[in-house]
Order: structure tokens, then sequence, then C-alpha cells
């Protein structure tokens, strides 16, 4: 009964075709209101009655007729919301309502609909965002959300859409960037994101390779390869700093500083109690960093020989502070010579254990001894003063 240009309303009667599979009363010139009786169609596995004047809402009466399997709803003037029961009709595969009034967020209950195959909202003035829960229609091969009010990012779960092959999210107000995920989408054939707020760069693999400019004209700062007539995207340098230079701040700055301090300590204050407790706190907050911050920060394991080694330097640099009330100067620079040796045979094993590393490893190691190094040098500076004091 289609392009009949049939006029009137729906008769009550229609729920009396109880046997009808299929119904086309599309094209015609039907008015008012879909009678409720169209419940009692049970049988009924499509229904089509685009381009009628049915200016009123979507029925709930069709949530009740289990076995559709297609409805096409296009260019009718419905308004007002789309009813969540739809999420109940699990046998539909076609769902078209499309050049509607419809304004309200898309029901979540829709996004259970496993098997769908087309989903066409287009044209209506649908809002909300698009959830993650798109990845549910795993069997969804059609899909058009175009002329809409949809905001919010692009789920990246649209990837998980194996069997999509066309896609339309044009003219709605979708904004952040188009998710990687969609280069899986190796059956899509049509896109089109053009007309949103979309920004970034446009993945290039997958079904991206035979994209044109068409599907992501007018947006706001999509950047990607030439022929598409976008910017080239410009990538950020970011101030990462080389392990070298990170060991430096880390490990060997610290101690560089604790030394300075070890320095005007020996100098001009050799007996006082405030001034060691300090110069104490900051040996061990030294040695944490050592041990504790360095290690993780640049992926390397601490072998035993390493934790004695730097037992032994945190205790020689306690020595250090009172060694000029319980030690002569000879006791200490013997302290000091085993520390080196012991960090000489650390590094040893570490470069035989990790070759990988060896250029760090031996920057680390070289900083371990440097610190008694320099220990050493801070005591013949003031071994005068020292040797007076003792």
């Amino acid at each position: 009964m289609s392009d009949c240009e049939i006029t009137g309303s729906i008769p009550q009667g229609i729920g009396n075709l109880s046997s009808v599979i299929f119904l086309a009363l599309d094209n015609n010139n039907f008015g008012g209101p879909i009678p409720t009786t169209v419940k009692e169609l049970q049988n009924l596995q499509e229904l089509s009655l685009e381009g009628n004047i049915l200016n009123n809402s979507i029925p709930i009466e069709f949530c009740q007729m289990k076995n559709l399997g297609a409805l096409i709803l296009v260019t009718i003037s419905f308004s007002g919301l789309l009813p969540p029961c739809f999420g109940n009709l699990t046998s539909l595969r076609f769902l078209y309502l499309g050049v509607n009034n419809l304004a309200s967020t898309i029901p979540s209950a829709l996004w259970s609909l496993k098997d769908i195959l087309e989903f066409n909202l287009s044209s209506n003035d649908f809002n909300g965002f698009l959830p993650q829960e798109i990845k549910n229609l795993r069997a969804l091969i059609n899909f058009d959300l175009s002329w809409n009010k949809i905001s919010g990012n692009i789920p990246s779960a649209i990837g998980s859409l194996q069997t999509l092959e066309f896609l339309d999210l044009s003219h709605n107000t979708l904004s952040g960037m188009i998710p990687k995920s969609m280069e899986l989408l190796i059956d899509l054939k049509y896109l089109n994101v053009s007309y949103n707020r979309l920004q970034g760069e446009i993945p290039s693999g997958g079904p991206f390779i035979n994209f044109t400019f068409d599907s992501f004209t007018m947006n706001d700062a999509l950047c990607g390869r030439s022929n598409l007539k976008v910017p080239p995207c410009i990538i950020k340098k970011t101030s990462q700093r080389s392990p070298k230079k990170l060991i430096v701040l880390k490990f060997i700055l610290p101690i560089i500083v604790v030394e300075v301090l070890n320095f005007v300590y020996v100098r001009f204050s050799y007996s006082s109690f405030s001034s060691t407790a300090l110069l104490l706190t900051l040996e061990f907050s030294t040695f944490i960093v050592v041990v504790e911050i360095a290690p993780p920060s640049f992926s390397f394991v601490l072998t035993p020989t390493d934790y004695l080694c730097l037992f032994l330097f945190f205790a020689n640099r306690i020595f250090f502070v009172c060694a000029f009330l319980v030690l002569t100067v000879q006791h200490f620079l013997v302290l000091q010579f085993y520390s080196l040796l012991l960090c000489s045979c650390s590094i040893a094993e570490r470069l035989e254990v990790n070759k990988s590393n060896c250029e760090l490893d031996v920057l680390l190691g070289v900083a371990c001894c440097s610190c008694v190094g320099v220990q050493m040098l801070v005591m013949a500076a003031v071994a005068g003063d020292v040797t007076s004091y003792c």
C-alpha cells in the first residue's frame, strides 16, 4: 500500500491484521496518531510508515511487538522522546528514525541492541553524548547520527565495532580527538565527521588511508596528511631530561650540597650539637635518595655489593661529621680508602651483570667514588685544623 496517496487516519481495525508479517504504508497522506491497536500485530516483522504526517509522539505500543525486525519511521514529523522500551525489541535489526523532531538523549537501553544491523537517528534534535556502551552494538553495519546535537568525545570503544561499514557523525558538536582505535575498523567504507569541533591528528592507518578531505571538513583544529587539506601536525618537543641529567639532579647534586655543608661545619663549627644533627639528617636524606629514589628512576636493580657500598658510604659520612671527636685523621682516611675500593668493586660487578646499561652504571659508580674522593679532599683541606683540634 505504498505510494497510493491514501488520506485520513490509520484505522483502529489495523490490529485485526494479526497474521501480517510485512506492512508498508509509506509515502501516503496518513495523518493523526498511530492507533494503539498496532500492538496486536504480534507477527509483524517489518513496518514502514515513512513519508506520512503522523505529527505525534512515537507510541510505546511498538515496544510490545516482540517479533519486529525492521521499523521505518522516517520523515513523519514525530516529536517528543524516543521510548526507552525500544531497548526491549531484541529482534530489531533495522531502526530508521531519521528526519523527525525527536528531542532527547538517546536512551541507554538502546545500546543493548547487540544484534541491530542498521541504526539511523539522523536529522533530529538528539543531544547528550555517545557512551562507551556503544561497543555493545557488535553487529552494527550502518550507523547514522548526523544532523543532531550530540556533544562530547567520540568514544574509543567505537573501535570495537568490527562489522561497521558506514559511519556518519557529521553536523553535531563533537569535540576532542578522533580515536586511534578507529583504525581497527577494517571494513569501514564511509566515514563523515565533518562540521564538528574535533581537533588533533587524523588517524592514518586502517580505513583512514582511503578517506578524503570531505570526511573531515569544518572542524576546529584537525591536522594530518596534506591530501586531507588540513595543516600538518606539529610535534611538540617535551622538555624531558635525559637519564644523565636526572642523575645529576637526583644523585650528584645532593652530594655536592652536603659536601659543601660538611666543609662549612668542619671549618667553623666543630662541636655544635645542633649543626651535627642537621648535617646527619642531610646525610640520611642523601642516602635515601641514592637507595630508594635513584634506582627506580633509572630502571636498574641494586646488587648486594651496591647495598654494602651504599651502607658504608652512609656510615663513613656520619663518621666524617664525628671524626673530629672520636677518630684521628689517619683512621678516617683508611675508612675512606675502603669505601672507595668497595665502590670500585660495585662498578665492576655491575658491568659484569648488566652490560646493556654500562654507560649509566659507570656514571653512577663514578658518582659514588667521586663523593668519597671529595670527602678526602675536604679532609686534606682542613687537615691542619683537624689535627690541631684532635
